[in-house]
């Protein structure tokens, strides 16, 4: 396993030794297991280690990269955004918004999420996370206008791992349909996400995900949340022409009334692997 991954931990800024070490530990953690497959209950339809195997030969966490492109926004409607490149939050305008409601920034490198602890990619990406994103809506405030997630991958990507870690946590009665707007160039990469989503009592959490243009990329996305009373959670999936993606879902409806539904449109060619799984 460890003849497939180039990994230098020196290449990631540590705030701390304890820090260090962490990150040190979860990546022997990930070596010992290794990369899932068909022997993992919930990985019975996709063997992760037999496809990475197959299509890379050294991956490494080299996180330089330049970035000079202007990214062109959606001028079909209005709406708020948020720019990730490569994982990494850069910026965000949210000027349809009350500011004060709507909370957004970038979270550090191990200020990331939980309760994925069963899941060895949570152990690879806690060793190599560079961070994510958070964002708040504040109770009693439902948000104007859609945000959206321009979500940028740079052309120097091959054979590199992106891993990142997000939060979205929605207060009491309120309402956010949040757009991820996948941009990438067609590099072969891959990128291991987790994400952590909180519902309170009253709130609505619409979650569009859209892939602009075919890709090489090869996509992880672990989601764990809990949902309050009355609360609604609905995830749609919109892509074509990915090369391999794989979502699990797993949401807790702690209290009564809440609901949590899970809908994709997906456009595949023979070679594309795609797998979207409830818990």
């Amino acid at each position: 396993m460890e003849q497939l991954f180039n990994i230098d931990l020196k290449k990631i800024p540590s705030t701390s030794k304890k820090e260090e070490l962490d990150r040190k530990k979860n990546l022997e953690l990930f070596f010992a297991k290794g990369l899932p497959n068909k022997k993992d209950e919930n990985w019975k339809f996709t063997d992760l280690n037999f496809i990475i195997k197959k299509n890379f030969k050294n991956i490494s966490n080299n996180y330089d990269f330049i970035f000079e492109k202007k990214i062109e926004l959606i001028n079909d409607f209005e709406h708020n955004y948020i720019v990730l490149v490569n994982g990494s939050y850069k910026f965000s305008n949210i000027e349809f918004e009350d500011k004060e409601k709507v909370k957004i920034k970038s979270l550090k490198s191990l200020e990331g999420t939980n309760n994925h602890s069963k899941n060895n990619l949570y152990c690879l990406n806690k060793a190599l996370s560079l961070g994510g994103l958070l964002i708040e809506i504040k109770e009693n405030y439902k948000c104007k206008k859609p945000i959206i997630i321009y979500n940028y991958l740079t052309s120097n990507l091959d054979d590199k791992i992106i891993n990142n870690s997000n939060k979205i946590k929605l207060n009491q009665n309120s309402e956010l349909t949040l757009i991820e707007y996948n941009i990438d160039e067609k590099s072969k990469f891959i990128k291991n996400t987790f994400e952590n989503i909180e519902i309170e009592d009253n709130s609505i959490l619409r979650s569009i995900f859209v892939q602009k243009t075919n890709s090489n990329g090869y996509y992880y996305k672990s989601i764990i949340g809990s949902q309050g009373y009355n609360s609604s959670y609905q995830n749609f999936i919109l892509s074509s022409g990915m090369k391999f993606n794989k979502v699990d879902l797993e949401m807790n409806l702690n209290k009564e009334n809440s609901n949590c539904f899970i809908l994709s449109g997906l456009s595949m060619n023979n070679d594309e692997h795609q797998e979207i799984k409830t818990l």
